[in-house]
């Protein structure tokens, strides 16, 4: 348990999850983290403290990030799949998208912002076939 706390603080200060910041990947993590350690049989004061918010955002977090995982939110996956890899020793299965399609389907900036991601963690299936025709 004490190599636990530990790792999760190295988590915590290294990746600066305490910033008060509506980021998604950061969000994603926090709360990621914040669900494993409830089932972890930490109490919603011990981990607000660690994390220096109240437990109102600590039981909030949690429910999305239970909620993000039952419904396997491809970003919330895509955030947390090392996290979920390293403390659940779980591997995430992301379905694989045509990026042809995604790019011609994006409406908006943050459509963009979604496809950036999934290339830069590999969610796109490339052939040399032309996608176009």
């Amino acid at each position: 348990m004490e190599i636990l706390i530990e790792r999760i603080h190295e988590i915590i200060e290294t990746e600066n999850l305490r910033e008060r910041t509506k980021k998604p990947t950061k969000v994603h993590r926090r709360w990621f983290i914040f669900a494993y350690l409830r089932k972890n049989n930490f109490v919603y004061r011990e981990i607000a403290e660690l994390f220096q918010m109240n437990h109102a955002t600590i039981i909030h977090g949690i429910t999305q990030a239970e909620l993000f995982e039952q419904v396997k939110d491809e970003m919330f996956l895509i955030d947390t799949k090392d996290l979920f890899e390293e403390f659940n020793n779980k591997t995430i299965k992301i379905k694989e998208r045509n990026l042809i399609k995604d790019i011609m389907e994006s409406k908006n900036l943050y459509d963009l912002t979604k496809i950036k991601k999934r290339l830069q963690n590999n969610v796109y299936k490339f052939s040399d076939k032309n996608e176009l025709d």
